[in-house]
């Protein structure tokens, strides 16, 4: 077994920790990573944890996106906090 996987997996759960980003709900697969936000306000305080962290891990915002299933929050929006908005 490769020790790479467990090293990543290692460091990036103490560094969600450290920023308090535990707390929400995380999918992850391989080096991606998928937050789950009940509303607008706990998507804006995910983002801005994670841009937190760009001293440790680099984040690829293009490569980044918002599926929202509730409408109401992001109705009509193509971005927000400057990352987009997917179908």
């Amino acid at each position: 077994m490769a020790i790479s996987p467990i090293l990543f997996i290692t460091y990036l759960d103490e560094l969600l920790k450290s920023q308090g980003l535990c707390s929400f709900k995380i999918l992850g697969y391989a080096d991606d990573l998928a937050f789950i936000a009940k509303d607008k306000t706990e998507s804006c305080s995910i983002i801005n944890k994670l841009r937190r962290l760009n001293e440790f891990l680099e984040l690829n915002e293009k490569k980044c996106g918002i599926l929202s299933v509730n409408d109401e929050d992001f109705s009509g929006r193509q971005e927000f906090m400057g990352i987009p908005i997917v179908n």
